[in-house]
C-alpha cells in the first residue's frame, strides 16, 4: 500500500538516485545522451539534502510502496512573471518502472490539496515531454502560453509554463 509523507533528510539519496533515473529515462531522445549519462546522483543528493532542512520554503512528499516510488517538490514561484501563482510544482518524478501505476497523479494530488483553492499554480516542463503534458493536462493544468529556453549540456531547449487556476476560474485555454 502507498505511503505519502514528507521527504526528510534520510530520502535525499534514494529521491536523488529516482531523480537521476527518471531524467535519464523520460528525457532520452530529448536531451543530449552524454549529458544524461554524466549526471551524478550525488550531486543531486546534495541538493536533496539542502531542501530537507527546516528552514527551506521547498516542500517535498514522497510516496513509498516497498521503497521510495516517486515524489514531488513544491514551493514560493520563482518566475518574475508569476501568471498570479504563488505556488510552483518544481519536481514531479516516480520511478520509471512504476509509470502509470498511479503514483504520480497520488503525488500530484496530495502537493494540489495543500494549496489554497484560491491560489493559481504553476509548473514548467520541456516542450518535447509529451507524456508528462498530456499527465498535467488530466489533472487540470494548461499550457497558459508562457515559454522559456532553458540549456541543458550543449543543447537549448523550449520549457512551456503551466497553470492551474485558482478554484472557479477557468484554465487559460478555457477563455
Amino acid at each position: 500500500m502507498a505511503t505519502i509523507r514528507p521527504a526528510t533528510v534520510d530520502d535525499a539519496e534514494a529521491i536523488a538516485q529516482l531523480h537521476v533515473r527518471s531524467w535519464q529515462v523520460a528525457y532520452r531522445g530529448l536531451v543530449s545522451d552524454d549529458y544524461l549519462d554524466a549526471i551524478d546522483w550525488r550531486e543531486r543528493a546534495a541538493l536533496w539534502r539542502g531542501l530537507a532542512d527546516a528552514g527551506s520554503p521547498v516542500r517535498t512528499a514522497v510516496v513509498v510502496d516497498g521503497g521510495l516510488t516517486g515524489f514531488i517538490a513544491w514551493g514560493p514561484v520563482r518566475d518574475e512573471d508569476p501568471a498570479d501563482a504563488d505556488q510552483e510544482v518544481y519536481a514531479v518524478y516516480v520511478d520509471p518502472e512504476r509509470w502509470r501505476s498511479g503514483y504520480g497523479r497520488l503525488l500530484l494530488t496530495h502537493a494540489l490539496a495543500t494549496v489554497r483553492d484560491s491560489a493559481a499554480v504553476i509548473l514548467w516542463v520541456l516542450a518535447g515531454n509529451h507524456r508528462a503534458r498530456a499527465f498535467y493536462e488530466r489533472h487540470g493544468l494548461s499550457a497558459d502560453g508562457a515559454t522559456k529556453i532553458i540549456s541543458l549540456g550543449a543543447a537549448d531547449l523550449e520549457e512551456v509554463r503551466y497553470r492551474r487556476p485558482p478554484s472557479g476560474q477557468a484554465a487559460p485555454s478555457e477563455r
